[in-house]
């Protein structure tokens, strides 16, 4: 029997996770009683899961999306933040992640498992064709915001690889890395692509580089921009392989880990205090706005950058200052 103190009545989620692999769903929801999360619905789409603790209680609804790349989970998340109507979305799931000195990169040493997040994240797919010259890449970028960063450094900073078994690490210490991603409609398995290259170089002018790639955050992104810029969105990966001719044979013990960390991380993130006090500010700003006003509001995360310089429409700290929201108050 379910306590009053955790009784509420709402016609909104508080979390929308997606997943886009039945795999990595199947990693959240082995990962959710681990930190007191119990199925309270259970549909043959979704399922809805809550946490009560201290008296509140959070819901989260679980999807997997329609199929890979971004058009389905553009299409399946806008659906379903329509009908859930979250306050934070996560996507979580696995990813390719660039090891250092590829391309060049500067970044820092990506091991299969750790966890990749995207503080800026690049829709490939937005191409240039030339009869003078060949592919250019002219990326839309989103940014994540302050809050969502402070969620992320919040949980690295805790006890959450704690949760994974030493018998499935491939590294004595998984880390947390926070940079550029790259998303795009393609299964990278080779040492050589040219424009993904062509970007990578381009950003480290200014930049480390991107740290991985991935197929769905940017059709999430975007539509949960669409649908709400009020909306915390966050994308966590875990490293299955390092999208290069090795694929194959990483993904046969990185495929795992990855899902693993990835689903442990994100339960981390929804128990944590400082997405509590998100979704509290969440719900100061809806009592003064309400969600149809939102709806029609532009998004202000996405940038396309097609008129702009390729190094500042890439680097953050060179582009980013009018596309940033840094708290609320500038909603109301």
């Amino acid at each position: 029997m379910k306590s009053r103190s955790c009784e509420r009545k709402t016609t909104s989620t508080d979390i929308l996770l997606l997943t886009a692999l039945e795999e990595e769903g199947a990693a959240v929801e082995a990962a959710m009683p681990r930190v007191g999360m119990h199925r309270v619905l259970k549909r043959p789409n979704y399922d809805v899961f809550e946490l009560c603790d201290g008296g509140s209680r959070i819901t989260c609804a679980r999807i997997t999306l329609g199929g890979i790349g971004r058009l389905e989970s553009a299409v399946s998340a806008t659906i379903a933040c329509i009908k859930f109507q979250p306050k934070f979305v996560l996507l979580v799931g696995i990813a390719g992640g660039f090891r250092e000195h590829r391309w060049g990169l500067r970044n820092s040493q990506v091991n299969l498992g750790d966890i990749l997040i995207a503080d800026y994240l690049f829709d490939l797919d937005t191409r240039r064709i030339s009869a003078i010259d060949d592919i250019g890449v002219i990326p839309k970028t989103f940014k994540l915001r302050d809050p969502e960063l402070r969620i992320v450094r919040a949980v690295s900073g805790s006890s959450w690889e704690k949760m994974i078994p030493a018998q499935l690490r491939e590294h004595s210490r998984l880390q947390v890395h926070i940079g550029p991603m790259i998303s795009g409609d393609v299964l990278l398995a080779s040492d050589e692509c040219p424009s993904i290259a062509r970007l990578c170089k381009t950003a480290m002018h200014t930049g480390p580089g991107p740290i991985g790639i991935e197929m769905e955050g940017a059709g999430v992104a975007l539509a949960v921009d669409h649908y709400n810029v009020g909306t915390g969105f966050l994308m966590i990966r875990g490293v299955s392989d390092f999208a290069d001719r090795s694929k194959k044979i990483d993904e046969v013990k990185g495929r795992k880990l990855a899902t693993y960390t990835a689903a442990n991380f994100a339960v981390e993130v929804i128990r944590s205090q400082e997405l509590r006090s998100f979704l509290h500010q969440h719900d100061r700003v809806s009592e003064l706005i309400p969600v149809p006003l939102l709806l029609e509001s532009k998004p202000l995360r996405w940038r396309d950058t097609h008129s702009h310089s390729p190094t500042s429409a890439i680097h953050p700290d060179v582009e980013a200052v009018s596309v940033r929201r840094h708290n609320y108050g500038a909603l109301t």
